[in-house]
């Protein structure tokens, strides 16, 4: 099976932003396996998790670049949030963070999330 474009939009976004394959694989609710299956062509996402990819890459496109961000204290504050909240928040929390349309709404969000499960930041 080829690999999909989708896919590769999803690397290169996730690279560009810095982020882990691990908090892709928490964004969209899968394992880390399944989306190396994915990449490798073994397996195909199914339809859930191409919509779930697609909010996720529109997310992603609207973060500012790791390189141009990192000189800010408060993106690893946010990183570390983020990937400490990812596996504690159900689908439906992941779907509307997904959904918040700027970066520091998002931000605002994802503290709140964070408070809300008691994780300090």
């Amino acid at each position: 099976m080829p690999r999909l474009p989708l896919l590769d939009q999803m690397f290169f976004e996730k690279n560009r932003v810095g982020l882990t394959l691990t908090d892709i694989a928490d964004l969209i609710g899968v394992d880390v396996r399944t989306i190396c299956r994915w990449q490798s062509g073994t397996n195909k996402p199914i339809q859930a998790h191409i919509r779930m990819i697609r909010r996720t890459i529109d997310k992603m496109k609207k973060m500012p670049a790791a390189d141009a961000y990192r000189e800010f204290s408060d993106y690893q504050a946010d990183l570390r949030i983020y990937r400490t909240l990812m596996p504690r928040i159900s689908l439906e929390e992941k779907n509307a963070l997904l959904k918040v349309a700027d970066y520091e709404r998002y931000r605002k969000c994802l503290r709140r999330m964070a408070t809300e499960k008691g994780i300090p930041f």
